[in-house]
């Protein structure tokens, strides 16, 4: 009965010992064969075009983005209600 154990655990360890080669095994298999994913593939060509356009088109932005149109910077002179009051008593 003893005896029986033991080659069934030896059995079951060998069992188990090539099942994580056979794994290993097709997984170094299936590594070396493989090319890069399409994705990476699209990915490279997609930056490859884009810094063309970016050197093909490039941006050109004026000195002066207003053209002598500067804003007026003191908003008190516009909401000052007193401006335009004139004193009836002088």
């Amino acid at each position: 009965m003893v005896q029986r154990n033991i080659v069934i655990v030896i059995v079951l360890v060998i069992v188990a010992i090539l099942a994580v080669l056979g794994f290993w095994y097709r997984q170094q298999l299936g590594r070396s064969k493989t090319s890069p994913t399409p994705a990476v593939e699209k990915v490279e060509e997609s930056q490859v075009l884009l810094e063309k356009q970016a050197e093909q088109s490039a941006i050109e932005v004026p000195e002066s983005p207003v053209e002598g149109k500067i804003p007026e910077l003191n908003p008190v002179e516009k909401i000052n209600p007193f401006k335009k009051y004139q004193n009836p008593f002088e």
